[in-house]
């Protein structure tokens, strides 16, 4: 049983000597101080440095009778240390709230099977803990409410489902916490082999991370790992999230560091170590005084294989949206594309070594970063009746947001199949539907930046014949933003599209702070629509290949929407062919969209074989400002000639001095 003690209380009257006037068995019996137990007992909700509870004192706990004492005790600011490794032989009803301190001394808690309720009144009946008024738990403990669980391993646990609320998307299953909460801590769970199917949503360590109370107390889940297989059986859209530690974040700022998974995460949407995160944009400090906006993920890994039908990453699936950094993580087991029999298959699958997805949304717009991480694991789509987006740190980044510094592919294979009616012509936009990079598949939206960040010569790239490949990024595109009603920065101001100041604050762009040599660095390097400016810094490359002008930018401010210039600032770039990609960009016809191309070295700048219809007004000038010299080669000379530096080309060939 949990120990427990009596105090004793004496009075010392004047002028009597010693009398005893009161002997109390000291219960705390007032009700605001005190609360009754099943067993009779009574503990105070706060315990005094030495006494039974306190740090220094905890209660101890050395059987299945103890575990299931702590349902109906008031832990809040009391200590608990397991005693031994505890054998469950029954099944064991979870503990609702805990807000003490448990530590298991690296003890063993092993044979858990969590109750399996009929219905949510008989959940709500046995004291089953509701978040939200719809959501519901599973696990050795449902919510950890600001305190703090240690050092337990959990082996030979079979965790059934919650029944199902108003929401039959709110389901949470996890081995250890069903819901981290206001300033809670987990550290140092193991979760041994086994297997952990839930229903929605799915963790190893725990399910759901989310502040109740409003505050920016941060959650903290630290020296954690998962060994199971974590599974979801939804496989239809995004409820169906399985994380190796964590499935879902959602409110208040978190920190998860030094977690490791091993085990085989599957689910619609899947991770490593975490799910999906969501909403957290709240800043706190932890203990240690380090500051977190919204999410960190430090110094976490993966080994297992992680199976996702529309997002899949080593480390977390899908970035919905929020403020948050990844920072040291590494990756090396193989990232897939599943999609289940039965299953409709997305009309896009992202798989990124690091993270699948990142989806800010329109509202919640806030740079996040992945630094100092890298991938040595496979990533593959082998199904055709889907398209990837394939990278191996970052499947893709929609609406932009994100900083990529110092991370690196190392080896590894990256792979795809010909997606859904995919045959390569010059129409289709094959490099864009494929989109494979050493660093991202591709980039879309605005404030992305790649630093010092590349994949290694070793990785070997297996894709359909006709596609490209980057050795940084399969699609790095320019920013782009709508003339109305305008797009928004993340301080909430408005962007111009006609203020070089704003257009240099939105660039997407890669840099190297030393030149670098990458063979071939992009898929495709291009602009798009509204696009006016997109640069890439010191690299020396064999093959680089770039879109054309925007079709819809404006030329010395002006009204005109088809002729205008965007510029590739390449300043300090060294290219020995250049070749134009007929398949991005203005392919001219409506007036002289012109690409300037800034600070670049290029050998041979190459126009490359057109499969397109030859137009009734061909040929038709493809515009160039170029400050270099160097050699062309024309190979759409039916289609095509060339304008640089305004002097007409219409040979195959030649030189521009």
């Amino acid at each position: 049983m949990v120990q427990r003690k009596i105090i004793l209380t004496v009075i010392y009257l004047h002028g009597g000597g010693y009398k005893l006037l009161l002997i109390a068995i000291t219960l705390l019996l007032i009700a605001v101080s005190c609360q009754q137990y099943d067993w009779g007992m009574i503990i105070p909700p706060f315990s005094r440095p030495g006494e039974i509870g306190s740090e220094s004192n905890p209660y101890t706990i050395s059987s299945q009778e103890d575990l299931e004492s702590l349902r109906s005790m008031n832990t809040e600011g009391i200590y608990f240390e397991l005693s031994a490794d505890i054998i469950l032989n029954d099944s064991f009803d979870p503990i609702p709230v805990f807000k003490g301190t448990l530590i298991g001394n690296g003890h063993t808690v092993s044979g858990l099977e969590t109750k399996e309720y009929a219905s949510f009144d008989e959940y709500v009946a046995a004291g089953g803990y509701v978040m939200d008024e719809t959501r519901t738990f599973s696990a050795f403990i449902q919510v950890l409410d600001g305190g703090k669980i240690s050092d337990i391993k959990f082996e030979n646990f079979n965790i059934k489902a919650p029944p199902a609320s108003t929401n039959n998307n709110h389901r949470y299953m996890a081995v250890a916490v069903g819901a981290v909460s206001n300033g809670a801590t987990v550290e140092k769970i193991v979760i041994g082999s086994g297997t952990l199917t839930s229903p929605v949503r799915a963790g190893g360590v725990a399910a759901y991370v989310k502040n109740t109370d409003g505050s920016n107390t941060v959650n903290t889940i630290a020296e954690c790992i998962n060994n199971a297989d974590i599974t979801t059986e939804i496989m239809t859209d995004t409820y169906g999230t399985a994380g190796g530690v964590v499935s879902t974040t959602a409110d208040g700022p978190v920190l998860i560091e030094a977690c490791e998974n091993t085990g085989t995460i599957t689910g619609y949407v899947a991770g490593g170590i975490i799910g999906d995160i969501q909403n957290n944009l709240g800043t706190g400090r932890t203990s240690d005084g380090t500051t977190i906006n919204g999410i960190l993920l430090n110094n976490c890994s993966n080994s297992g294989n992680i199976c996702g039908v529309e997002y899949a990453g080593g480390i977390a699936g899908n970035f919905w949206y929020g403020a948050g950094d990844i920072n040291s993580a590494s990756n090396s087991g193989k990232i897939e594309c599943y999609i289940p029999d039965g299953v409709t298959a997305p009309a896009k699958t992202k798989l990124g070594g690091i993270i699948g997805a990142s989806l800010v949304s329109d509202n919640k717009r806030t740079t996040h970063y992945i630094i100092n991480s890298r991938n040595t694991g496979d990533i593959a789509n082998e199904e055709n009746s889907v398209t990837a987006y394939i990278g191996g740190i970052i499947g893709t980044a929609t609406l932009g947001h994100i900083t990529i510094e110092n991370c690196y592919m190392e080896r590894g294979t990256l792979k795809t199949v010909e997606g859904p009616d995919q045959a390569y012509s010059s129409t289709k936009d094959p490099v864009e539907e494929v989109s494979v990079g050493g660093i991202i598949g591709k980039t879309e939206g605005n404030q992305i930046t790649i630093r010092n960040s590349y994949a290694f010569d070793d990785v070997i790239y297996n894709i359909p014949a006709g596609y490209r490949y980057g050795e940084i990024a399969g699609y790095f595109g320019s920013a782009t933003f709508d003339v109305s009603p305008g797009y928004k920065f993340d301080d909430g101001t408005t962007a111009d599209w006609t203020d070089e100041a704003d257009i240099e604050r939105m660039m997407n762009q890669v840099l190297f702070d030393e030149p670098t040599e990458i063979k071939q660095p992009f898929g495709v390097f291009t602009a798009l629509q509204y696009s006016r400016a997109l640069r890439a810094e010191n690299i020396t490359a064999e093959k680089f290949y770039i879109g054309g002008a925007s079709r819809y930018v404006t030329d010395e401010i002006t009204q005109s929407w088809v002729t205008g210039k965007t510029i590739y600032d390449l300043t300090g770039c060294k290219i020995k062919e250049l070749h134009r990609d007929l398949d991005f960009g203005s392919r001219g016809g409506g007036g002289r969209q012109t690409s300037v191309l800034k600070g670049v070295d290029i050998e041979e700048l190459i126009i490359d074989v057109d499969t397109g219809e030859e137009p009734d007004y061909a040929p038709i000038g493809i515009y160039f400002e170029i400050d270099d010299s160097f050699s062309f080669t024309n190979n759409a000379t039916v289609h095509f000639y060339l304008n640089i530096n305004n002097t007409q080309y219409k040979s195959a060939s030649g030189n521009i001095t």
